[in-house]
């Protein structure tokens, strides 16, 4: 349980802590602090637990699915644990002093970063398959943000971009993998089973050739997640991102969630056919390949980035070949990667600070004027480079120390480690070189800083910019000196390794500062070699120019070719089947549906007993029909669009009388609400559309319009009269009085199946809805869409005060109203805001307050506040509009979804399932009890997003068309060509 208390303090503090830096600055990272050294507070307070016996969370969620909160912290869930509380600690103290103040989208970093590390623990706790992909997933999208942090910049967004699009596509394969090792014999998808099974042999005991791919698909997700070849392309751009990121993203999440799942699957996997194979080959490929591109780069960012994407494919040659003391040298790499990659990132990022560049040929002179940053970046690329007495060394030389006693696999795998090493070491140098000796600086850099157009290398950063790196270069080094302690650390895990067929012994390896002669050799060769491929890096990138593959064989290239032709495909494809026009696209819909239906109802009418029919049971029944049936021929023959709109809000009516006299009174309410705002909707589009409808279609083709509404109308009659006598058991419907009381403590049927039998369906729909009014904005605008109506408020009262000043009079309470031209106001429409707005706003409250007991609810409530924030709209323009609603879209749409979830997790923390119906009673002495249910939290959630839909769909379609309209230019076009 505390597991999810922890993961709570993210989402929560992660929230606060983006106000607090919005607010606050440098000073508002203490509370995106709080969560990581909490969590790392909690797992050191439980190591003596965790190696004992691992501590388990499991709460059901769907339990006829089989569907866990299933959490468990084991000693490789600590380490992990460790790696991303512990290295998240220390940059969110870097990033406090490292961004300006004034730094663009400093709230919404903060935000995203603290989700960021609290999704990768949810991925590193999790112990049920299908909860590590929805964990595996959030760290995309997180990531996707932060890449695209600077999303002006065109690179920006294209890394980020790619970067999601091939972790997603990896990711869903994944996800094919876990359901096919869920769902075959002997498979199970809570992890620890699942590899409990493959080592007993249980899981091989099924099917086969379904293991085999379902462990394929698994392999596949790892080597896009891990940036392996032939996916490694997406890491190096994505150093578009700001550096304390790149530190995250590489030395503590994205990347190491494939390596992790490698790390958790392999004990057991291994003995799977083509599992530690496939691992060892893209491992050691990657290994080369990144090392190799890593020598060729001057950007320091990006000779980090190839050199995490060959430690990347070491660590995974390692952790795959199938044996206890390579997975307990993988294990001790990826705690040295941590500390040391961070540590080199962060040293980057100060470097920048200080000499305003991060490319080798513009840096020199660094290492001189500040000593002590060089002599911690030396430290931390010892141990990336492997050398002696440093944490890299322990777990390099424990592996070259297991791969010379096995085989010919394990010979093959150390010759590859030895080269690829030898290139780590060389880009090990070029880093440090690069970054802080001195050199010869090309003209044009000289000049400026001559010129004090750059600042010298002499700035001095603030403390904490060098004190963070320092702690991680003092951890990666010290750790060198401690191997047994180290080993105590990491051979758990290690020691539930079984043995591979790639392996042929499994013997418990050791980390030590001396195995034996030749690993000492082929060091001291590693280290020798490295420095000569530094020595004459010159002649080796001629070189590599010459042997590099053309570009479009590359797989940047590839990449964009796939994306293109795929984009292509597409346009092709829907081009063959859209024909652009909405009335086709709706009668090719229907004509299906009437057509697939009908031909089940032929088929069902020689046994079917048709229901004793009554014409009405109510005059008004009629009177709804005849309404409906004369705005249905009005709509129909209309030539105008305003008297269309009018006819659909007459039918709108009629339906929501049908529903209030067959005693469905939320049906009629929401009719009524949906249809007032959707009218004020129409109507702000058709000022920009002309006044009559295009020429009328085809004879043609108005008969077969007719045909298919005939058919359509026909079908769906016949298939609800069917369906009355198909039934034969009693309706459910039946209990639902009884059982909404008893388990959603409430009288109104269909709040309660709304915001507690379906409540997933209803989150659901309200992304779905919140997407879609993303699209509309989107549609409209084709830049700039951040959508943001609000300003601070004394700028916009000095723009209404200016506006104002125009205009021969004005109001107090609809102050926007006052800077519209005379002529622009109507004085019966103010004075009919003036009475309606607050009316209807607080009838919206008392909607949602009464709606789990009385007719409405929070989509009622919401609706009818939209229609009280559009007559205030109508009334005073779009400066009133962002009077009333002086918030954006964006933050009150993510609000309510925020709400909604809340109110989902808030029962498992008493003990129940998401989203299950909780009474509260909160006691206020003499004035009684107050009492209502969490389910109102979901029903606040949909009030504010519908809110939040209506401030952004009136932004869109009716203030900033305005301010479009007075600056005399138009964005939605007004041509009048043929209609189908």
């Amino acid at each position: 349980m505390l597991v999810l208390v922890l993961l709570s303090l993210f989402v929560i503090f992660g929230a606060i802590a983006g106000l607090a830096v919005g607010r606050y600055s440098g000073r508002g990272y203490a509370l995106a602090f709080i969560p990581f050294v909490a969590t790392l507070g909690w797992a050191l307070a439980n190591t003596r637990r965790a190696f004992a016996a691992p501590l388990t969370t499991c709460l059901s969620w769907v339990s006829d699915l089989g569907l866990e909160l299933s959490f468990r912290l084991d000693p490789l869930a600590w380490v992990m644990t460790l790696v991303v509380a512990g290295v998240g600690a220390a940059i969110v103290v870097y990033c406090a002093f490292y961004f300006p103040p004034n730094a663009a989208g400093r709230a919404r970093f903060a935000a995203i970063f603290t989700w960021f590390g609290g999704s990768m623990l949810a991925l590193v706790w999790a112990n049920h398959t299908l909860i590590i992909y929805t964990a595996w997933e959030l760290t995309s999208v997180f990531s996707f943000l932060l890449i695209g942090h600077h999303y002006r910049s065109r690179a920006a967004r294209a890394a980020a971009r790619q970067a999601f699009v091939v972790t997603t596509f990896g990711s869903l394969t994944m996800f094919g993998g876990f359901m096919i090792l869920g769902a075959c014999p002997g498979g199970s998808f809570q992890v620890d089973q699942l590899v409990t099974l493959a080592q007993n042999g249980e899981l091989l005991k099924g099917h086969p050739a379904a293991l085999a791919v379902g462990a394929i698909l698994v392999i596949f997700g790892i080597l896009t997640k891990s940036a392996l070849i032939p996916f490694h392309f997406w890491l190096p751009a994505a150093m578009a991102a700001p550096t304390p990121v790149s530190a995250f993203l590489h030395a503590a999440t994205l990347v190491k969630a494939g390596v992790y799942l490698a790390l958790r699957l392999t004990p057991g996997f291994a003995g799977i056919a083509g599992w530690s194979l496939i691992l060892c080959l893209f491992g050691g490929a990657t290994l080369v390949v990144g090392g190799w591109l890593a020598i060729r780069q001057t950007d320091l960012k990006r000779v980090l980035a190839y050199g995490t994407v060959s430690q990347l494919g070491l660590i995974t040659s390692l952790a795959g070949y199938g044996n206890r003391a390579t997975m307990l040298a993988a294990l001790a790499l990826v705690g040295a990667h941590a500390t040391f990659k961070s540590c080199l990132f962060l040293t980057t990022g100060t470097v920048e600070k200080i000499a305003g560049s991060r490319d080798i040929r513009e840096l020199s002179g660094v290492g001189r004027t500040h000593p002590f940053l060089a002599a911690i970046g030396a430290a931390a690329a010892a141990s990336m480079a492997g050398f002696p007495l440093t944490l890299g060394y322990l777990g390099k030389e424990a592996g070259l120390h297991t791969l010379l006693h096995q085989g010919g696999g394990g010979i093959a795998l150390l010759c590859v480690i030895t080269g690829g090493s030898v290139l780590t070491a060389a880009y090990s140098l070029r880093w440090w070189f690069g970054a802080f000796a001195g050199k010869v600086l090309p003209g044009h850099k000289l000049a400026a800083l001559l010129s004090g157009k750059e600042a010298p290398v002499g700035t001095y950063p603030a403390v904490a910019l060098i004190a963070v790196p320092g702690f991680l270069a003092a951890i990666t080094v010290s750790g060198g000196f401690f191997p047994g302690s180290v080993t105590d650390l990491f051979a758990p895990h290690a020691q539930t390794q079984q043995q591979g067929l790639l392996a042929t012994s499994n013997e418990a390896g050791h980390l030590a500062l001396w195995s034996g002669i030749v690993p000492a050799l082929l060091t001291a060769l590693i280290l020798g070699c490295g420095y000569l491929c530094f020595r004459w890096r010159g002649k080796i990138i001629r070189v590599a120019k010459r042997l590099a593959l053309p570009e479009p064989a590359r797989a940047p290239s590839v990449y964009r070719l796939l994306i293109r032709g795929l984009e292509a495909g597409a346009g092709r494809l829907t081009s063959l089947t859209q024909s652009g026009s909405l009335p086709v696209d709706i009668s090719i819909i229907s004509a299906v549906f009437a057509l697939a239906v009908g031909a089940g109802l032929v088929n069902a009418l020689p046994g079917a007993t048709w229901p004793q029919l009554r014409i009405y049971d109510n005059f008004l029944q009629v009177l709804a029909v005849v309404i409906v049936l004369g705005a249905t021929v009005v709509v129909v023959r209309a030539r105008r669009r305003m008297k269309a709109i009018l006819g659909l809000g007459a039918m709108g009516v009629g339906m929501a009388t049908l529903w209030a006299v067959q005693g469905a009174p939320d049906l009629a309410l929401t009719q009524l609400v949906v249809e007032a705002f959707t009218i004020i909707v129409f109507v702000l589009v058709l000022r920009f559309l002309p006044t009559h409808f295009s020429d009328r279609p085809l004879r043609s083709s108005r008969w077969v319009r007719i045909v298919i509404a005939t058919l359509v109308g026909a079908v769906t009659s016949g298939g609800v009269f069917l369906a009355a006598t198909s039934r034969l058991e009693d309706p459910v419907s039946v209990l639902l009085p009884e059982e909404v009381l008893q388990f959603g403590y409430g009288h109104n049927i269909v709040n309660v199946i709304l915001v507690d039998v379906r409540a997933w369906d209803t989150v659901g729909e309200l992304s779905v809805l919140l997407i879609a009014v993303t699209g509309v904005t989107a549609l409209i605008f084709r830049s700039n869409l951040a959508g943001r109506l609000s300003v601070s408020a004394p700028s916009l009262r000095s723009q209404v005060a200016k506006a104002a000043s125009k205009t021969s009079f004005s109001s107090r309470w609809l102050a926007g109203a006052s800077a519209l031209e005379g002529e622009k106001r109507s004085l019966m429409l103010e004075v009919a805001a003036r009475v309606l707005y607050p009316t209807l706003l607080v009838a919206s409250i008392w909607l949602l307050l009464v709606g789990h007991n009385s007719p409405g609810g929070g989509f009622a409530g919401g609706m009818l506040a939209a229609s009280a924030l559009s007559i205030r709209y109508l009334a005073g323009g779009h400066y009133e509009l962002t009077l009333a609603a002086p918030f954006s879209p964006g933050a009150i749409l993510g609000a309510g979804l925020s709400v909604a979830a809340a109110s989902g997790i808030i029962p498992v923390f008493a003990g129940g399932a998401p989203f299950q119906t909780m009474p509260v009673d909160i006691p206020f002495g003499p004035l009684g009890t107050l009492h209502f249910t969490t389910a109102m939290g979901l029903d606040i959630g949909v009030y504010l997003v519908v809110v939040g839909v209506a401030v952004d769909i009136l932004g869109a379609l009716g203030a900033a068309l305005d301010r479009e309209e007075e600056r005399g230019t138009q964005l939605i076009s007004t041509s009048k060509g043929p209609q189908k």
